[in-house]
């Protein structure tokens, strides 16, 4: 399981405090209405820009709802922890992980329950989903050995001898030269997206 690195993505505000405490004293549907009205819509957004239906993206809120809830009832969650950028964070990472499973998106296995962090990598600077639409446009269209290197570094947090290891790179040094050029490469297709460009750069 990767150890997340910690980034803030944003402050808890009055609203989530509410829907944190209804969640504690089991007032379930009070938290549920809340949720349904001001988060789903961000989630079906995403998911519709990237390649899902309105049922799928309804299914993929639920399962990032129950992760919230079950981080929250446990005591797990963060303070100061964003309920929309936790929930959106899931979301979209369980959405990712169909759709490589389903073949659409990125080749490399994710791992789901280090996913189910609300900071779980520099990804965390893209959970407004417009920079994470564009975002997912972007290494998309990177070589599926860029792809796959990309995601063993920042999703699963592989040392560069692991990664030679799994992807047959003569030594330490050749995989991270190639960690470099595919970098740039993500960095070159960002290009024409500013704020994707300033996300990349302080990977």
């Amino acid at each position: 399981m990767i150890n997340p690195k910690i980034i803030r993505i944003s402050k808890m505000g009055k609203e989530d405090e509410r829907i944190i405490d209804a969640i504690k004293q089991d007032r379930d549907n009070e938290a549920l209405s809340i949720l349904y009205s001001r988060t789903l819509k961000k989630v079906i957004h995403f998911v519709k820009k990237n390649s899902g239906t309105q049922n799928e993206a309804e299914d993929v809120f639920q399962d990032a709802v129950v992760v919230f809830f079950d981080a929250v009832k446990e005591n797990k969650l963060k303070p100061d922890t964003s309920v929309d950028g936790y929930i959106f964070t899931v979301a979209r990472n369980v959405w990712f992980r169909k759709l490589n499973r389903d073949k659409k998106i990125i080749t490399t296995d994710f791992d789901y329950e280090s996913m189910n962090q609300p900071e779980v990598s520099f990804f965390d600077g893209l959970i407004e989903e417009e920079k994470a639409t564009a975002f997912a446009s972007v290494f998309n269209t990177l070589q599926e050995r860029c792809k796959t290197l990309l995601t063993y570094i920042y999703f699963h947090k592989h040392t560069m001898n692991e990664i030679c290891e799994k992807m047959g790179y003569k030594n330490a040094d050749v995989a991270k030269a190639n960690h470099y050029r595919c970098k740039k490469s993500l960095l070159d297709l960002a290009s024409k997206n500013s704020e994707v460009v300033l996300l990349l750069k302080n990977i």
